[in-house]
């Protein structure tokens, strides 16, 4: 409960408030009885008063609200980040002020909504703080060197009411040289403007000392921004030019560019934080931990701003049904996550190669990673594509509190196999005229220019429209079922082969450690024959003190290992007797001595132009 009036220092916010409500037709009435209230228009305030405290100030101003009560909540997860994150666990202080003396009561009805009611017809300002003190692209931060804000993270919303208006005012704290970088519109100096909610929480904001290189892809111009607590390096002006060079080649697969305007923001060296990216429709968020430091470092990060480039099309534009609204309240079940990720994993490849960032040998070195990395996995036997993504909801688990290690696999991985797979099968059965490219295109113009989202089913009739062949059964074995990959049947109908690269047996202990302490046991392995179970940890082997795996590297297949180790507080011995495994290591590799048809069409697979074509 909470009692007060507005401040005189708001009232500029509640004139300009007035105007939107103005701008956009007055308010918006409750069907039926009218009693829950749906405001017309809605002013936030950032501000950042002690950067160093981590806490973002957020003021919220609502016009005469016309019912009985208006709900407000933060959302259980964000949009391209499919996991229950409930960042209402961040909010503390959240009061609400009335510009009348009526009693206000503030109600938390559940873990994330509040319930504001008793305020008659005053304009109400509800007030919190957030703490964000973790930089990756779904979380904020605030620091003395800066603000990363990803909006569901940080802005509270009207249930009711997510597609009406919203200005965003940020405060930029005294004595800090700071400026701002957004995709969202500017009204005003540090005034920005959004359609609507989701417009809001789709526009990351990087603030601080931030050094901007500007472009143009397609007429369309392009910003590339970086922040670090270091000072910016030769590299910043490598990693922009590779930005352009991705925007270049996707404006040249579809066409056009769907956005206005665009923004890579990169913030990096901030900790705590993670190597992660985030898509939004006029831009991307990208962060990492480590400052940007060498060729490497630039070429991981031109990866993951390639990735987020290709969800401009492969989500933010072409959208699985389920996704054409978002439940921010509740998970969200679709089993096309493969395509999103999986997909877009495989297309962040191919738009490095047609910008000329990598070379083809690149690209074949990348599958070759991708594919040993899934064929390794337990969990390709038990769970299919369509599970893994219908599944995300649990990735927040921890590993080590399931089995998942041996029970799941990446959709993200297995995607990018199966997009490279379905490629080459769609190209061959075309000699090469079409390709997965060509679907995308197709569902640009059909699905997202007709404000329609697909169903698995509509996307699996548009890849055997462009092949123009049934493809039945390659989806049932690769993306329904657990059988093994068609690589060879693939790859050879464009001059390709998957070949095992086959090296010297080494011994196999059938587990997983961390350090001294088991955190997997491989299903059927001589360490489940013999007994041992996830959380032993090893003492001893062979009764000499054990410090890690490295201790066996000498051991040989089928030598009896005298394991010393602690269960539950007891030391206990078990004899352990060692396996023998061939390391899996796969090459995606060019085959040599082709018909000239195949060239023709490995040829056209690398440049994206039609058989016999060179490229420009």
């Amino acid at each position: 409960m909470k009692r007060n009036q507005i401040k005189k220092g708001s009232f500029f916010f509640i004139v300009l408030l007035n105007t939107i409500l103005i701008l956009s037709g007055g308010c918006m009435t409750s069907p039926g009885t009218g009693k829950k209230a749906y405001p017309s228009g809605l002013i936030y305030e950032l501000r950042m008063p002690g950067p160093h405290t981590h806490y973002f100030h957020i003021s919220i101003t609502i016009e005469k609200p016309q019912g009985d009560y208006i709900d407000m909540a933060m959302p259980a997860w964000s949009p391209g980040r499919y996991i229950i994150y409930d960042f209402a666990k961040h909010i503390h202080h959240i009061e609400v002020f009335s510009e009348n003396t009526k009693t206000l009561l503030l109600t938390r009805l559940d873990k994330q909504t509040w319930r504001i009611s008793g305020y008659g017809r005053g304009t109400l300002r509800l007030t919190y703080k957030v703490y964000a003190n973790y930089a990756s692209g779904t979380f904020s931060h605030l620091s003395s060197e800066g603000a990363l804000i990803n909006g569901a993270s940080v802005f509270m919303y009207p249930v009711l009411a997510r597609n009406i208006p919203v200005t965003l005012a940020v405060h930029l704290p005294g004595g800090k040289n700071w400026t701002i970088a957004t995709s969202l519109p500017e009204t005003g100096k540090c005034m920005y403007y959004a359609d609507t909610y989701d417009h809001l929480i789709d526009s990351p904001l990087s603030i601080g000392d931030i050094r901007t290189y500007t472009c143009t892809s397609s007429g369309k111009p392009v910003h590339v921004c970086f922040q670090s607590p270091v000072s910016g390096t030769a590299y910043e002006k490598r990693l922009a030019l590779n930005c352009k060079a991705l925007c270049d080649a996707a404006g040249e697969i579809f066409g056009e560019l769907p956005f206005s305007h665009y923004l890579f923001i990169f913030y990096t060296g901030f900790t705590p934080g993670q190597y992660d990216g985030m898509e939004h429709f006029h831009s991307s968020c990208i962060t990492d931990a480590s400052p940007l430091s060498g060729e490497n470092h630039v070429n991981k990060l031109t990866a993951l701003a390639a990735h987020e480039l290709w969800h401009v099309w492969n989500i933010k534009c072409i959208r699985p049904y389920e996704f054409l609204s978002y439940h921010l309240e509740e998970e969200l079940y679709t089993r096309s996550l493969w395509i999103v990720e999986g997909l877009t994993r495989y297309f962040q490849n191919i738009l490095q190669l047609r910008a000329g960032i990598i070379t083809r040998e690149d690209f074949r070195k990348n599958f070759s990673h991708y594919i040993t990395a899934y064929e390794v996995k337990p969990g390709k036997n038990t769970m299919t594509l369509e599970e893994a993504s219908f599944l995300t909801w649990f990735d927040r688990i921890s590993d080590e509190d399931t089995n998942s290690m041996n029970t799941k696999i990446s959709y993200y991985n297995k995607g990018a196999v199966v997009g490279l797979l379905l490629d080459l099968k769609i190209r061959g059965l075309t000699s090469g005229k079409k390709g997965l490219e060509d679907v995308f295109k197709e569902m640009y113009h059909s699905f997202y220019k007709k404000g329609k989202g697909y169903t698995d089913k509509d996307f699996y009739s548009e890849c055997e429209k462009t092949a123009g062949k049934p493809l039945h059964h390659f989806f049932e074995r690769c993306i329904r079922g657990t059988c093994p990959l068609p690589y060879s049947e693939c790859a050879s109908l464009c001059g390709f082969i998957l070949e095992n690269n086959e090296s010297l047996p080494v011994p196999d202990f059938g587990m997983t450690l961390n350090k001294t302490r088991i955190i997997n046991i491989i299903p059927g392995s001589c360490a489940e024959k013999a007994g041992f179970q996830k959380y032993d940890e090893i003492r001893l082997v062979n009764n000499i003190p054990f410090a890690g795996i490295s201790d066996l590297d000498k051991v040989n297949p089928g030598q009896i290992l005298e394991i010393t180790f602690v269960r539950y507080g007891r030391q206990m011995t078990l004899p352990l007797t060692a396996g023998q495994k061939i390391p899996l290591s796969f090459l995606f590799k060019e085959r040599s001595l082709l018909p000239e048809e195949i060239a023709e069409i490995r040829e056209s697979y690398y440049t994206g132009q039609l058989p016999g074509k060179k490229k420009k």
